[in-house]
């Protein structure tokens, strides 16, 4: 945990605030707010649009929520979340060849660990269908995990999954990836 807490997570785009002192009431709050979203290309567009940009924000907080509650919508909205837009910034860091090794990293680390979480469900599928709130948790997962802003994969695989293949690496290497080892480990030799 307190690797976790060491890890540099990237810094948001600091929020203009206004010159007056004190506590601002919510209209001042929220007109702060929506002038503060042409750093996030969605509610930008609502800017142009001449829709209150928290009210978009609010549409799509409920409907993802609502969604990912349904079981069948959770399961594919989930898919879709979790695969469209790390794909795309995966194939834009291969693209520009990004030399920032952490952003390459985040990436890696976050294929990883949603290949893990894919394992795990097709193992526990049933066990995981007695929990009706879990689409919506995985799809706060997958956020938190992929997101720049909190940036989750890099240190979840490097304070949980990094370690156990470090300690098996040369079981790993040694089978060339044939499963003999794994084979042996289940077989109890």
């Amino acid at each position: 945990l307190k690797l976790i807490a060491q890890t540099r997570v990237p810094a948001m785009p600091a929020p203009r605030v206004s010159e007056s002192s004190g506590s601002q009431p919510v209209g001042e709050c929220l007109k702060a707010f929506s002038e503060n979203c042409e750093a996030y290309p969605p509610l930008a567009v609502a800017n142009t649009v001449g829709v209150p940009a928290v009210f978009v924000a609010f549409l799509v907080v409920l409907a993802t929520v609502a969604a990912a509650w349904q079981g069948v919508a959770g399961e594919g909205l989930c898919a879709i979340v979790g695969l469209a837009y790390p794909a795309v910034k995966t194939f834009s860091v291969m693209e520009a060849r990004s030399q920032d090794p952490t952003e390459v990293r985040h990436w890696l680390s976050y294929w990883v660990l949603f290949a893990l979480v894919c394992v795990g469900e097709s193992f526990f599928r049933e066990i995981i269908s007695l929990f009706p709130a879990y689409p919506p948790v995985k799809l706060m997962v997958l956020l938190w995990l992929q997101l720049p802003v909190t940036a989750g994969a890099l240190p979840i695989f490097t304070v949980a999954v990094d370690p156990i293949l470090r300690f098996h690496k040369e079981y790993i290497e040694c089978s060339g990836g044939s499963g003999e080892y794994f084979r042996a480990a289940m077989m109890g030799h």
